[in-house]
């Protein structure tokens, strides 16, 4: 019998070997084909791969051109403030997640939750675990904290210093005594993390080296368009008012806001006439920590529903995710957006099962609603719809009449649907009640149809849904199967800032859920998260690909699901094939020119001035911006005509974006020539700047469109009224170039000027 059983092992043993020979095989197989058809996509792909010939050169760009002033401990007051505005969000996100704690009777923790985790670090008042409570508790109380601010500048206080210091001072230090006591507290738990974390030390190695690439980039000054137009410029223009007001000239600022108030909290707190810049620099190193607080999460979900490994890899993944790093070091708000999303499903999930309040996914999923409208649709609502679906509560080892009255407050779907509103109200209503008290629309200004709001015509409605709508095929078609295969294309890897890792692992993960059923644990949560959010993608956005991050955390986290279910001696061989190419590529895209400016050590004065710096250097102010900057003498103010990202410029400015009405034309059409001069001179307007490229691209086939009544016509007859001089011309002109930027003086308002 003896040596039957043996060789029934033996031949199960080579039976499973033969199983996971095969499975590795094909996963190497379907992996390499795919390398070889992401890598040669674009030129970019194929340059970055060639930089490596020349390391040195490569690295040399971290410091700048020869000669360029380097600067490193600059940045220490910036992180700084960052820092503090984040232990001031933990201090106030702590009070709130202790009192969203288990909806079962205090001591009580559901059989389930005690396996993979262990009890070492909760206490009797929770059954979240120890990093679960920091985690939450960040994102609730950046939440909170940012709601906070928007009171008080709509309030008028932002220039209250010492207001502005209570609301960050005093949170800050309960956080300090939190954090303190934590560690003083649960030093068995930090023990089990900091093991399991070193039983892994090359996947949190790779994550460390990509969370210190995303700082470095997020202290840099910002370059990406729309940051300038108003994730920062926003917070700009409120902190010069002291308050947050309606902004009848950038429709864009008139929307949710909440990713951007640390840097308007920020702006408010750093001394110094140069304030608003700092400022912005700790408002985008927020942002960027967002994004390290998702990855904390990812950790946090990996580990309980599967292991620490899936955890600390799901973490490595979304960390590298060049979309990830990109949003991140530019001060985009999608990474704060796509956390909300993910933290919320993730607080539902385990709000079913009793771990915490349904009082928190719902704050969360507000929170997403404060960053973005979409957080309404990809947070808030699925979120909602969930808590309505009757569940029933696991049994429990012994119960009581406590216990019972808790389960049935747990299994009332109208109970639960009452908390998410309630925790989406506090988490998001805010920014729609400001809305419809300054502009009588609160999703301003989307439904104009329905609400109206300030500044809004049919005819601009019409052109923000031409900009906005699901696009379509010459044929008229919007949802076309090769519309369709063209997206799923396009996320597979046909996006510059797409990565070779998502692809081949999502597949480990199908291929382990069809052979090893038993390995693999798949969050339906992340799947259906997952799903909704491509789904609402193809069917009603303009399908951008910035606008799938809320997905990724998602993919990440069953990615690594995949991964980590291969747990044969070949298909091991082959995940970490495919993880080494893909963090060897990521790691170089992220460090490289493609996701934002990678100048690290050079000075942060030398950045905002953005000269002087050798020929041929891409820079990041205009060329216009840097002409005002030498010829605009104090007391004068400039008006841009086609230029909507002023952020960078010191001066008093008037602008406006492609959706709002055009200032000039608003001030001086239907004037006389004594009339225009007195509207600008009242303005104190000295300089008038036409970007004619801007102003071409966005009148382009299928572009945005711009104000209508604006035309080269009106302004050739400013000149020959006398109201404008001769233009400075700061590109030269050609065949085809079209017309250049061109700066107009305002001739009444540069002699009243002079006379003063």
């Amino acid at each position: 019998m003896s040596e039957v059983a043996g060789e029934r092992v033996l031949a199960k043993g080579k039976a499973s070997s033969a199983g996971d020979f095969a499975i590795a095989g094909t996963l190497a197989a379907l992996s390499l084909g795919y390398f070889a058809w992401f890598f040669p996509a674009f030129a970019t792909r194929v340059s970055l791969l060639a930089q490596l010939h020349d390391p040195l050169a490569f690295v040399a760009q971290w410091f700048g051109p020869a000669d360029t002033p380097l600067g490193l401990f600059d940045r220490g007051p910036v992180l700084a403030l960052a820092g503090l505005i984040l232990l001031a969000a933990y201090g106030i996100g702590a009070l709130v997640v202790r009192q969203c704690g288990p909806a079962i009777p205090a001591g009580q923790a559901l059989p389930f939750d005690v396996g993979r985790q262990g009890t070492s670090d909760r206490d009797h008042r929770t059954t979240l675990t120890l990093l679960e409570r920091i985690v939450f508790s960040l994102a609730a109380g950046l939440n909170l904290l940012t709601t906070l601010v928007l009171l008080v500048g709509l309030a008028g206080l932002l220039q209250q210093m010492w207001l502005i210091w209570l609301i960050v001072i005093l949170p800050a230090g309960f956080g300090a005594w939190q954090l303190v006591r934590d560690h003083w507290l649960h030093r068995s738990a930090w023990r089990d993390h900091c093991s399991r974390l070193g039983e892994h030390s090359a996947l949190v190695g790779m994550a460390v080296a990509f969370a210190a690439v995303l700082l470095l980039g997020a202290l840099l000054p910002p370059w990406d368009f729309d940051v300038r137009e108003y994730h920062l410029q926003v917070p700009k223009e409120w902190h010069a008012q002291g308050r947050i007001a309606f902004l009848p000239h950038n429709v864009y600022g008139n929307m949710p806001l909440a990713a951007e108030m640390p840097a308007l909290l920020a702006m408010s707190l750093w001394p110094g006439q140069l304030g608003w810049f700092y400022g912005a620099l700790v408002g985008k190193v927020v942002i960027a920590a967002f994004s390290i607080i998702t990855v904390l999460a990812l950790y946090v979900a990996g580990s309980r529903l599967a292991s620490a490994r899936c955890g600390i890899l799901a973490a490595a993944i979304y960390l590298s995710l060049p979309w990830v790093v990109h949003v991140s070091v530019n001060g985009l708000n999608d990474g704060v957006l796509a956390g909300y999303v993910f933290l919320a499903v993730y607080a539902m999930w385990l709000a079913r099962r009793g771990t915490c309040s349904y009082l928190l996914p719902g704050l969360l999923a507000g929170g997403a609603a404060a960053c973005k409208y979409p957080g309404v649709v990809i947070a808030v609502l699925p979120v909602a719809l969930w808590a309505m679906i009757p569940r029933g509560v696991p049994s429990f080892a012994s119960r009581n009449d406590e216990l019972s009255r808790s389960e049935s407050r747990l299994t009332s779907p109208t109970l639960a649907l009452a908390l998410v509103v309630a925790g989406a109200l506090i988490g998001g209503g805010a920014w729609y009640a400001k809305n419809a008290a300054l502009t009588g629309n609160p999703v301003y200004p989307l439904a104009y149809g329905l609400f109206g709001g300030q500044t809004r015509t049919p005819e601009k409605h019409v052109q923000w849904q031409r900009a906005h709508q699901v696009p379509q095929t010459e044929a008229g078609w919007r949802y076309a199967p090769g519309q369709l295969a063209g997206s799923l294309v396009q996320m597979a890897g046909r996006d510059l800032l797409a990565s070779p890792l998502l692809v081949p692992l999502l597949l480990a993960a199908v291929m382990a859920r069809m052979h090893l059923p038993d390995a693999i644990h798949t969050p339906r949560f992340a799947i259906a998260g997952l799903l909704w959010i491509l789904a609402v993608w193809w069917l009603v956005t303009h399908r951008i690909d910035r606008f799938l991050l809320p997905g990724l955390p998602f993919a990440a986290l069953l990615a690594a699901g995949g991964a980590s279910a291969m747990r044969g001696p070949w298909s091991r061989w082959a995940v970490g094939g495919v993880l080494v190419v893909g963090f060897a590529y990521s790691l170089l895209a992220n460090t490289s020119t493609l996701v934002g400016d990678n100048r690290w050590f050079v000075s942060l004065e030398q950045l905002r001035r953005d000269r002087p710096w050798p020929q041929h250097t891409p820079l990041r102010v205009k060329a216009s911006h840097q002409w005002l900057r030498e010829h605009v003498q104090p007391g004068e103010a400039v008006l841009l005509v086609g230029d909507a990202a002023p952020f960078d410029l010191d001066l008093p400015v008037f602008y406006h974006t492609c959706f709002d009405d055009c200032l000039l034309c608003e001030w001086l059409l239907d004037k006389s020539a004594d009339e225009r001069r007195r509207e600008l001179t009242d303005r104190h307007i000295a300089w008038i700047v036409v970007d004619w490229p801007e102003i071409a691209r966005y009148q382009s086939p299928g572009n945005y469109g711009f104000d209508p009544r604006f035309t080269p016509e009106l302004v050739e007859e400013l000149v020959a009224q006398g109201v404008l001089g001769p233009p400075e011309s700061l590109v030269p002109r050609g065949p085809d170039r079209g017309r250049s930027v061109e700066i107009y003086p305002v001739l009444a308002a540069r002699s009243v000027a002079a006379s003063q």
